[in-house]
């Protein structure tokens, strides 16, 4: 992937997680409050919320990498620039 397909991927990401962390924080506090209120018997229940939070998780951690690996590549630009020798 080039600097300009990061970058772009990053914007996306940054864009996708801006509007879903509202969802995110919402869905997981009602999927921990449904974790935790559940019986004994109930490791059917507990087993799909855990594995809905580690997917959920999952996929709000590859969303923030994506944006970060665009903070790096604009570092890197900048550096490049000021690193660059004087033009003309």
């Amino acid at each position: 992937m080039n600097d300009e397909q990061a970058l772009a991927r990053a914007h996306r990401a940054y864009n996708e997680l801006t509007e879903t962390q509202g969802i995110f924080e919402k869905l997981r506090a009602a999927m921990v409050e449904r974790l935790v209120s559940t019986g004994v018997e109930q490791s059917a229940l507990r087993e799909k919320m855990y594995f809905g939070l580690q997917t959920m998780n999952a996929v709000e951690k590859a969303l923030r990498e994506a944006v970060d690996a665009g903070n790096v590549v604009k570092h890197a630009q900048a550096a490049a620039e000021l690193l660059a020798p004087p033009r003309g």
